[in-house]
Protein backbone atom coordinates (compact mmCIF):
# COMPACT_ATOMS: atom_id res chain seq x y z
CA UNK A 1 0.00 0.00 0.00
CA UNK A 2 2.90 2.33 0.68
CA UNK A 3 3.97 2.05 -2.96
CA UNK A 4 0.40 2.85 -4.08
CA UNK A 5 0.41 5.95 -1.83
CA UNK A 6 3.74 7.12 -3.26
CA UNK A 7 2.41 6.70 -6.79
CA UNK A 8 -0.81 8.52 -5.91
CA UNK A 9 0.97 11.44 -4.22
CA UNK A 10 3.44 11.68 -7.10
CA UNK A 11 0.50 11.78 -9.47
CA UNK A 12 -0.94 14.71 -7.49
CA UNK A 13 2.30 16.61 -7.97
CA UNK A 14 2.16 16.21 -11.74
CA UNK A 15 -1.62 16.49 -11.90
CA UNK A 16 -1.39 19.01 -14.72
CA UNK A 17 -0.54 16.06 -16.97
CA UNK A 18 -2.52 13.44 -15.08
CA UNK A 19 -6.12 12.61 -15.93
CA UNK A 20 -8.99 10.67 -14.45
CA UNK A 21 -9.33 8.73 -17.71
CA UNK A 22 -5.74 7.50 -17.45
CA UNK A 23 -6.31 6.33 -13.86
CA UNK A 24 -9.54 4.56 -14.83
CA UNK A 25 -7.71 2.86 -17.70
CA UNK A 26 -5.11 1.50 -15.27
CA UNK A 27 -7.79 0.33 -12.81
CA UNK A 28 -9.98 -1.30 -15.47
CA UNK A 29 -6.97 -3.06 -17.01
CA UNK A 30 -7.10 -5.33 -13.94
CA UNK A 31 -10.45 -6.83 -14.98
CA UNK A 32 -9.99 -10.54 -15.55
CA UNK A 33 -6.81 -10.69 -13.45
CA UNK A 34 -6.46 -12.66 -10.23
CA UNK A 35 -6.73 -11.24 -6.75
CA UNK A 36 -3.22 -12.44 -5.96
CA UNK A 37 -1.71 -10.48 -8.85
CA UNK A 38 -3.55 -7.31 -7.80
CA UNK A 39 -2.41 -7.59 -4.18
CA UNK A 40 1.14 -8.38 -5.32
CA UNK A 41 1.15 -5.13 -7.34
CA UNK A 42 -0.94 -2.74 -5.20
CA UNK A 43 -0.29 -4.19 -1.75
CA UNK A 44 -2.91 -5.11 0.82
CA UNK A 45 -6.14 -3.09 0.70
CA UNK A 46 -7.28 -0.83 3.54
CA UNK A 47 -10.60 -2.71 3.73
CA UNK A 48 -12.12 -5.88 2.36
CA UNK A 49 -15.46 -7.62 2.61
CA UNK A 50 -16.12 -11.28 1.98
CA UNK A 51 -19.27 -13.33 1.52
CA UNK A 52 -19.01 -16.78 -0.03
CA UNK A 53 -17.11 -16.55 -3.31
CA UNK A 54 -17.52 -12.75 -3.43
CA UNK A 55 -14.78 -10.45 -2.12
CA UNK A 56 -14.56 -6.67 -2.31
CA UNK A 57 -11.16 -5.00 -1.94
CA UNK A 58 -11.09 -1.27 -1.17
CA UNK A 59 -7.99 0.88 -1.61
CA UNK A 60 -8.25 4.32 0.01
CA UNK A 61 -5.82 7.19 -0.10
CA UNK A 62 -6.07 10.81 1.00
CA UNK A 63 -3.84 13.83 1.42
CA UNK A 64 -4.79 17.10 3.11
CA UNK A 65 -2.99 20.25 2.00
CA UNK A 66 -3.16 23.70 3.62
CA UNK A 67 -1.71 26.83 2.04
CA UNK A 68 -1.88 30.60 2.39
CA UNK A 69 -4.11 32.10 -0.28
CA UNK A 70 -2.41 34.63 -2.54
CA UNK A 71 -4.85 37.53 -2.37
CA UNK A 72 -4.25 40.73 -4.29
CA UNK A 73 -4.24 43.78 -2.06
CA UNK A 74 -3.65 47.24 -3.57
CA UNK A 75 -0.19 48.68 -2.81
CA UNK A 76 0.14 50.11 0.66
CA UNK A 77 1.37 53.70 0.84
CA UNK A 78 2.12 54.86 4.41
CA UNK A 79 3.34 58.36 5.18
CA UNK A 80 6.58 59.42 3.46
CA UNK A 81 9.77 58.99 5.47
CA UNK A 82 10.35 61.75 8.02
CA UNK A 83 13.80 62.61 6.65
CA UNK A 84 12.17 64.24 3.61
CA UNK A 85 14.33 62.32 1.15
CA UNK A 86 11.23 61.26 -0.75
CA UNK A 87 9.30 64.50 -0.29
CA UNK A 88 6.61 64.80 -2.91
CA UNK A 89 6.69 61.11 -3.85
CA UNK A 90 4.47 58.38 -2.42
CA UNK A 91 6.22 55.80 -0.33
CA UNK A 92 6.23 52.43 -2.09
CA UNK A 93 6.37 49.37 0.09
CA UNK A 94 9.29 47.03 -0.59
CA UNK A 95 6.64 44.30 -0.76
CA UNK A 96 4.39 45.33 -3.64
CA UNK A 97 0.74 44.37 -3.57
CA UNK A 98 0.77 43.55 0.13
CA UNK A 99 -0.74 45.21 3.13
CA UNK A 100 0.99 44.63 6.46
CA UNK A 101 -2.36 45.01 8.24
CA UNK A 102 -4.16 42.42 6.10
CA UNK A 103 -4.99 39.12 7.77
CA UNK A 104 -3.78 36.18 5.70
CA UNK A 105 -6.33 33.53 4.81
CA UNK A 106 -5.67 29.85 4.39
CA UNK A 107 -7.32 27.13 2.38
CA UNK A 108 -7.35 23.47 3.31
CA UNK A 109 -8.21 20.89 0.68
CA UNK A 110 -8.37 17.12 1.03
CA UNK A 111 -7.50 15.09 -2.04
CA UNK A 112 -8.85 11.53 -1.90
CA UNK A 113 -9.34 8.47 -4.03
CA UNK A 114 -11.21 5.25 -3.31
CA UNK A 115 -10.74 2.33 -5.68
CA UNK A 116 -12.96 -0.73 -5.26
CA UNK A 117 -12.44 -4.12 -6.88
CA UNK A 118 -15.14 -6.82 -6.88
CA UNK A 119 -13.74 -10.33 -7.02
CA UNK A 120 -15.65 -13.54 -7.72
CA UNK A 121 -13.92 -16.91 -7.56
CA UNK A 122 -10.51 -15.21 -7.36
CA UNK A 123 -11.06 -13.18 -10.59
CA UNK A 124 -11.59 -9.40 -10.69
CA UNK A 125 -14.99 -8.90 -12.33
CA UNK A 126 -15.60 -5.18 -11.76
CA UNK A 127 -13.90 -2.03 -10.52
CA UNK A 128 -15.00 1.43 -9.45
CA UNK A 129 -13.16 4.65 -8.68
CA UNK A 130 -14.39 7.64 -6.69
CA UNK A 131 -12.70 10.84 -5.52
CA UNK A 132 -11.02 14.03 -6.63
CA UNK A 133 -7.49 12.58 -6.74
CA UNK A 134 -8.02 9.49 -8.90
CA UNK A 135 -5.51 10.50 -11.56
CA UNK A 136 -2.57 8.91 -13.30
Amino acid sequence: MARFMVVLIASLVVSACATRAAYDEIVFSWLGSTEESLVASWGYPEKFYEKGDLRVLIYDSSNTVTWIDPVYVPPYYPSPPLDGAAAGYPYVSPYPHTNPYATPTTTTTTYWCTTTFRIEKNIIVSAKTNGNACRA
